[in-house]
């Protein structure tokens, strides 16, 4: 579904297709979509919030030390603090992130090996979500990115996508 409050946005919206999806085994396409919306939901949001976490830490201990304030007597700060250490236990887990990426550089193969009209059907966070996680890793964890990267044999199939959606043949179905 693509429209309503619970609606998904698609890449393109003279892509979506009125006629239903109906392949032989549906599960396999099922687990990839349920997956890729759930890591949407999940380490992606959550990444979000570590750096939206991150920045209001920083300016918390930035405007503490302007005044000269005690900065470990200071409830607020160490409140702050303390949501931002537990959150960064799971979002920044290199495991995580390394099978997230990897899941995420599968997305954009598949995403690269579909037609202009089949792609203009894809959910459009997908693409948002394949490069809002490589601008978190990059900020946040590059070691785990550099590793992950050498371990799936480089990032080459986001990027292609990414180019892909940005070439002359396929900017109509780009917003």
């Amino acid at each position: 579904f693509s429209s309503g409050e619970d609606g998904i946005a698609r890449l393109s919206e003279s892509g979506a297709s009125t006629e239903p999806y109906t392949p032989k085994n549906s599960f396999i396409p099922q687990c990839f979509f349920y997956t890729a919306r759930a890591l949407h939901l999940g380490i992606l949001a959550s990444s979000s919030s570590y750096t939206y976490l991150t920045r209001q830490v920083n300016h918390q201990l930035y405007s503490l030390r302007q005044r000269n304030a005690q900065v470990s007597s200071d409830p607020n700060f160490n409140h702050i603090l303390t949501i931002q250490y537990a959150n960064e236990v799971t979002t920044l887990n290199p495991d995580l992130i390394t099978d997230a990426l990897r899941f995420l550089g599968t997305s954009a193969g598949f995403l690269v090996g579909l037609g202009t009209e089949e792609l203009g059907r894809m959910p459009e966070f997908m693409v948002d979500d394949l490069c809002e996680m490589l601008t978190f890793c990059a900020r946040m964890a590059p070691k785990t990115l550099a590793s992950a990267a050498v371990g799936m044999g480089g990032y080459q199939p986001i990027f292609r996508v990414v180019v892909t959606l940005l070439s002359p043949a396929h900017a109509s179905i780009v917003r």
